[in-house]
């Protein structure tokens, strides 16, 4: 129902006015309609607060967000809309996005994906923790570096060595030394020079010799 105004006339007491049943009539129709939409049933009052409410969401500062008016069932629906292919949260230039996977991605290139955190600082290297704890099995912290596959080791403060592990397998110790096999201590024993080389010790390194009672020798030959 509209709105229904009282007459006053356009002076007073100058008969053009409503009557005083009349404007009564009016005042109880106008209260009637407000109490049944403020004091009747709880589906009235929503659908008032509906109406008036709807407008606060659609703003021109909401982005990602869309408002649906469901008038059948006195609801407005708020959905958020994804960008692309993540959802994302940004503040200024910096950019944190969930992916359709479940992988949060944060400025710096830097990855949680499950149970992995993965750090891509120069493109191709990152760090990949595994497990979260000693206990599991599983766990493991496993880095993976660019073209030099370099792991920096810090020694003593101001002072820095460096372990290097080549695409071959070799492990490079920070004194230019390197290993390629497991260390499984001196080999031998063995007569003499001709029986270490027949055992591919390589010239220079050690080898227990037979008959000496555990001595060992060095390979010169």
């Amino acid at each position: 129902m509209a709105k229904q105004n009282i007459l006053v006339g356009a002076s007073a007491n100058d008969k053009t006015g409503d009557t005083l049943r009349n404007a009564f009539i009016k005042a109880n129709a106008n209260f009637t309609e407000l109490y049944t939409l403020t004091g009747g049933t709880a589906a009235d009052l929503r659908e008032l607060v509906q109406d008036y409410a709807a407008p606060l969401f659609n703003h021109a500062s909401h982005t990602n967000i869309t408002a649906t008016y469901d008038d059948a069932n006195n609801k407005i629906l708020l959905t958020g809309v994804a960008s692309g292919s993540a959802s994302s949260l940004i503040n200024g230039a910096y950019t944190a996005s969930l992916g359709s996977t479940g992988k949060l991605t944060a400025p710096g290139n830097l990855q949680v994906d499950g149970g992995k955190i993965i750090v891509h600082p120069y493109g191709a290297s990152y760090i990949e923790s595994v497990g979260y704890g000693i206990s599991d099995p599983t766990s493991s912290l496993n880095i993976f570096a660019g073209p030099y596959q370099k792991i920096k080791l810090r020694a003593g403060f101001g002072t820095e060595a460096f372990w290097t592990f080549g695409t071959d397998g070799k492990l490079t110790f920070p004194d230019a030394t390197y290993q390629t096999t497991a260390w499984k201590g001196i080999p031998g024993p063995y007569a003499d020079d001709a029986a270490a080389a027949a055992a591919s010790v390589a010239v220079g390194y050690p080898y227990h010799k037979t008959g000496t009672s555990g001595q060992v020798f060095v390979r010169l030959t």
